[in-house]
């Protein structure tokens, strides 16, 4: 019986996918480090806290109309690390989703819109102390092209 590969061709074969495999890894490493870091939901150590609160506390309102979006928003906050303290609806509706930072901490309500994956420019400042919570998520009718729904 013939041989179908010699040596020299099995190494070739060999060194191929090895080479495919590092060129993978090193696509998905820079691909996870520079492109899309991950998703950072404690209070940054640059802010004096007042509580010994670490992670980032937010309430979701469903301003869409869709049922059970605030909830199901809730879940995915949550699995990243968010502590979600309220979802509910709004009473008005929003084309377009938007962050609220409620105690004048921009850094945290730009780490929930990265994670939502909401422009920078949709993050507003609305003070409102007696909330007990850092950031407000209104969900738009845009939810659909968000990060935390693909």
């Amino acid at each position: 019986m013939k041989k179908l590969f010699s040596k020299s061709g099995l190494f070739n074969i060999v060194i191929l996918a090895m080479l495919a495999i590092v060129v993978i890894m090193s696509y998905a490493f820079i691909t996870r480090v520079f492109v899309q870091p991950p998703v950072d939901s404690e209070i940054s150590n640059e802010l004096s806290k007042t509580t010994k609160q670490e992670v980032i506390q937010i309430n979701i309102y469903n301003a869409c109309g869709k049922t059970g979006l605030a909830s199901k928003a809730q879940k995915v906050m949550r699995a990243l690390g968010f502590d979600v303290v309220e979802t509910s609806n709004s009473n008005t509706q929003l084309d377009q989703t938007i962050i609220i930072d409620r105690v004048g901490d921009r850094i945290s309500a730009l780490k929930v819109a990265y994670a939502l994956g909401v422009a920078d420019s949709l993050v507003k400042t609305e003070l409102d102390s007696s909330l007990y919570l850092r950031t407000t998520v209104l969900l738009g009718k845009d939810y659909n092209k968000l990060k935390l729904f693909n």
